[in-house]
């Protein structure tokens, strides 16, 4: 029945993406560990959900970036020994609410990465996404405002595979009301000044979550609702 079901979820996955690959590098996008890579690597998710879908390649570096938001048939790819690594300081990410209201709401609205109301997203290539968490003045910051490293919203059907996601100011992610979660491979380290969860599944429907490995200082994988209503 297991395989069944992952047999019919990456079917869903894979008949959303057109053929095409879009290279940050080609928007702008410098890998040198210090630039700002922000609107670069934004310009290229829109051209490519402006294009209909495909992939978005971040390869050969280290990325500093602020928020970027995904959208609905874009694939996120941050290839083998690339690192997507958030800027250091609570100020550089911007309070995004979620459209939905919900308990969750008492907590942080900033993140390295958002999506919400979309479909079939992708993040995967072997890489590295770093919230950049341990910094001593996250200390000066409330727990429940610390930026997440991901938080991905009423989104149907996510996969998010052959990924290392590391030390995340608050939780790595929060996965909230989402619907047909593919969750593989996936190498979890969060230990940074507290409340430093894994993967937070909140809410969500057809979750599937095998062979990964989490590493936190606080809940590694909660299961839990956040909703007003019912899930």
């Amino acid at each position: 029945m297991k395989h069944l079901y992952l047999f019919f979820l990456l079917f869903l996955v894979s008949i959303a993406y057109p053929q095409l690959s879009l290279n940050v590098i080609d928007f702008g996008a410098v890998g040198d560990g210090s630039t700002t890579n922000t609107s670069a690597i934004q310009t290229a998710i829109d051209s490519c959900f402006n294009a209909g879908g495909g992939e978005v390649v971040i390869d050969n570096g280290t990325y500093i970036s602020s928020t970027i938001i995904l959208k609905s048939n874009v694939t996120l790819r941050v290839t083998t020994g690339t690192t997507l690594k958030a800027l250091p300081n609570y100020s550089d990410f911007p309070d995004i609410p979620f459209n939905t209201p919900s308990w969750n709401d008492v907590y942080t609205k900033r993140s390295l990465i958002f999506a919400e109301d979309s479909n079939n997203i992708w993040i995967t290539g072997g890489g590295t996404i770093d919230g950049n968490g341990f910094q001593i003045a996250y200390l000066q910051v409330a727990v429940k405002l610390r930026p997440y490293g991901l938080r991905l919203h009423n989104i149907v059907n996510l996969q998010i595979d052959s990924i290392k996601l590391r030390q995340a100011p608050q939780w790595i992610a929060v996965i909230f009301g989402c619907r047909n979660v593919y969750v593989n491979n996936v190498n979890v380290y969060n230990q940074c000044f507290a409340s430093n969860d894994g993967l937070d599944i909140d809410c969500c429907r057809n979750v599937l979550i095998e062979n990964s490995v989490f590493d936190t200082n606080d809940d590694p994988c909660p299961i839990k609702t956040h909703a007003l209503d019912t899930c």
